[in-house]
Parts: C-alpha cells; structure tokens; sequence
C-alpha cells in the first residue's frame, strides 16, 4: 500500500470514527436506553478495531473521553454532594 492510499484510509476512518461518536452522543441525549458511550461500541459502529482507534486517532479518543466525562456528569452533582455532606454532618 502506498503512503497516499494509507492517508486515504486513515482519512476515511477517521471520519467514520467522528461521525459514529456523534451518532453515539445524539442517541444519548434523546433515548431512554442509550447507547454506552465506550471504544468498543464506537468501533464496532465505525467498523474500525480498537487497536486501531488508539494507534491512529488519538484525537477522537480525546473526543470519545471528552463526551464520556459530559454525559456521566449530571448538572445536579455538585447541590446533590452539598445536601448529602449536609445531611451526614447533622
């Protein structure tokens, strides 16, 4: 393979790699079961191996790291550990 058809091809997967993570991040803000937002599934989506993922597109694992720190943050985390340390203290 010549170095301009590996460019290709790591041109074309990483464009999947970001479109299947921004599918994976839709389908987690409006469904009630959602996808987990993990290297295996968005690999498994992109059709890309996860050895893959993270030899040649450390960026959208930055990414992948990114969104996964977003969704598991809920905005009522820091009132809800205020009123548990309150009520422990009482």
């Amino acid at each position: 393979m010549t170095k301009q058809a590996r460019g290709a091809t790591k041109t074309a997967s990483a464009q999947r790699l970001r479109e299947a993570l921004t599918t994976m991040v839709r389908q987690r803000g409006g469904s009630a079961s959602p996808p987990a937002l993990t290297a295996t599934a968005l690999c498994d989506l992109a059709g890309i191996s996860r050895n893959a993922l993270y030899r040649y597109h450390p960026d959208v694992v930055q990414a992948l790291h990114a969104a996964q720190q977003k969704h598991l943050r809920r905005p009522d985390d820091a009132g809800r550990a205020a009123r548990l340390r309150r009520d422990n203290a009482a």
